[in-house]
């Protein structure tokens, strides 16, 4: 079996050109453009038609934006975008969106972000917190270590701490010492990990985000939480203030920090540069896939090999990933809230894959292949 070429390559982002090829993008450069065209071309797939070198360069250049093919792009690449490149300090290809996922209290995507970004028709951010550069593991250990928030009175058994009793601690140990006041927060924050993970770790709200002109007391919290209908309204209304309290100190915690940020520096309404410490940078295009060639089998067996509910399942696949441009994270959030405001009880979730499916299907941005009259 042929290597998958870009298997374990953090810096390739995917994108789909139809509903057979894709084009696995590693950076903005021509020669990035190049290696990208020649890996869609020579990746095997017995069930697709060839296609051209010049048809997939011409495609990435127009998703990033611009027209006129690839000579084009090489000469605004040698002028205006090296110059936009330059200017703000764009000299090393980095992944500065996912972190280690077994430690990070913030874990994103590069679809999570790019969806966001391009979709939610929200203002851009001046900065997003990835998280990109933290130390999660010293923020671990402040957990499994002496921890004293772990035995304060107001400490719920789901993790959380009032937003006050924090920042009133932390304040009093900052007069006394201002390193001591940082510890004390750096051990609120690790105390709530499983809560600060729940309610802060998606871009569905501006929690991560810094905007020009955004009062602090004010950004939008969109907590991944649903009230099943055998959970009572009031116990429901509380679980999701104390996670509201975590999320708000969280934020002033990462508020304080340099690390963790990335710039956000928009080139064109569809190329967003990234820009992190020395110098280092990510992109984001409308579009990217997370996936790389080793999750998704584009050499899958024909109809007639296929079991009937294997064809079903590989017609959605197909569908969701090469023909589905909507903001998927929000897609999924208003699939689990309609599952549960249909009177929904957790024991009897589908799955989340499987409830998005169906929130698809019920809403009709998903049609499924009509079965043949037996």
């Amino acid at each position: 079996m042929k290597t998958n070429p870009i298997q374990g390559d953090a810096l390739f982002k995917i994108l789909p050109l139809d509903n057979q090829h894709v084009a696995p993008l590693r950076d903005v450069t021509p020669d990035a453009i190049k290696e990208a065209a020649h890996l869609t071309v020579s990746w095997p797939n017995r069930h697709r038609e060839q296609i051209k070198l010049t048809t997939v360069m011409n495609f990435i250049v127009n998703r990033l934006g611009m027209s006129g093919g690839m000579a084009d792009f090489q000469f605004r690449h040698a002028g205006e975008l090296r110059k936009f490149m330059d200017k703000h300090g764009l000299n090393v290809r980095a992944d500065l969106i996912r972190t280690d996922p077994r430690m990070a209290f913030v874990s994103l995507q590069p679809r999570q972000v790019g969806d966001a970004l391009f979709l939610s028709r929200r203002p851009l951010p001046d900065r997003i917190f990835t998280g990109h550069d933290i130390n999660w593991f010293e923020l671990n250990n402040r957990y499994f270590g002496r921890n004293g928030w772990t035995k304060h009175p107001a400490y719920g058994g789901n993790f959380t701490l009032p937003f006050d009793v924090v920042m009133r601690e932390v304040a009093a140990a900052r007069a006394k010492n201002p390193g001591a006041g940082s510890e004390v927060f750096d051990a609120a924050v690790a105390a709530c990990e499983f809560s600060v993970t729940a309610g802060a770790s998606n871009m569905l709200g501006d929690q991560l985000c810094a905007y020009p002109s955004q009062d602090e007391k004010s950004f939008k919290f969109v907590p991944q939480l649903y009230q099943p209908q055998d959970v009572a309204p009031q116990d429901f209304q509380r679980h999701q203030e104390q996670i509201r309290d975590v999320v708000r100190f969280f934020r002033a915690w990462i508020w304080q920090n340099t690390a963790g940020w990335v710039q956000v520096l928009p080139y064109n309404d569809y190329l967003i540069f990234l820009k992190g410490a020395d110098g280092r940078y990510d992109f984001l295009l409308p579009g990217f896939r997370d996936e790389n060639f080793a999750q998704v089998s584009f050499d899958s067996p024909t109809d007639g090999e296929q079991e009937p509910r294997a064809k079903d399942d590989r017609h959605y696949q197909r569908w969701l990933y090469f023909l589905y441009d909507g903001w998927l994270e929000q897609e999924k959030h208003h699939a689990e809230m309609t599952f549960y405001a249909d009177g929904g009880v957790a024991r009897k979730h589908p799955g989340t894959e499987d409830n998005l499916r169906r929130h698809l299907i019920s809403r009709g941005a998903y049609k499924p292949p009509q079965k043949r009259p037996l």
